[in-house]
């Protein structure tokens, strides 16, 4: 989507909307793990978890770690759709 500026402005395109990573929240509550602790036991800051979960991109180690930490295969919680479309 392109917004219409006024004759002689620029265009730019609009901010892609996140999309809440809800597979990794559901995954984390699943544990009984709160975003801290969670971080802890995955070795990333909370931040990162938070992030992560808004929907922002994440490095790959940290993606790997989260989802070694679940048990659950990195594609399912960070499906390649996801990979580079919302880096911070």
């Amino acid at each position: 989507m392109v917004l219409q500026g006024t004759p002689g402005s620029s265009t730019r395109k609009a901010p892609k909307r996140l999309i809440p990573n809800r597979a990794l929240t559901i995954a984390r509550l699943n544990k009984g793990w709160s975003p801290p602790d969670f971080a802890r036991i995955c070795g990333v800051s909370a931040s990162t978890i938070r992030a992560a979960e808004a929907g922002f991109y994440i490095e790959m180690r940290s993606q790997r770690e989260i989802a070694k930490a679940l048990g659950v295969p990195l594609m399912e919680l960070f499906p390649e759709d996801r990979q580079k479309e919302f880096r911070r």
